[in-house]
């Protein structure tokens, strides 16, 4: 009984971690790197300039500290740059 309750825990720690994993890597100086690293692989066009300009958003918002707008910009240049839908 004690291995089966200790089994069912190990497994929601392990299901939440990639999710709380990606919720603070979104807003974070290692999540604008990659996200940047991304870009500069896109083609010019107007993806990559929708993506460049929610990115800056994205940081203006991270320095003001306003982590629910950062989180947004940063989803809105995932999407530009195809990589949520």
């Amino acid at each position: 009984m004690i291995k089966l309750a200790l089994a069912a825990a190990a497994t929601t720690v392990l299901l939440t971690l990639p999710a709380l994993a990606m919720d603070s890597m979104e807003c974070s100086e290692d999540g604008m790197m990659k996200s940047q690293k991304m870009m500069t692989k896109m083609e010019d066009g107007e993806k990559k300039t929708m993506a460049m300009k929610e990115m800056d958003m994205a940081k203006e918002a991270m320095t003001k500290q306003d982590m629910e707008a950062c989180k947004m910009h940063m989803e809105e240049a995932m999407k530009a740059m195809g990589e949520h839908s």
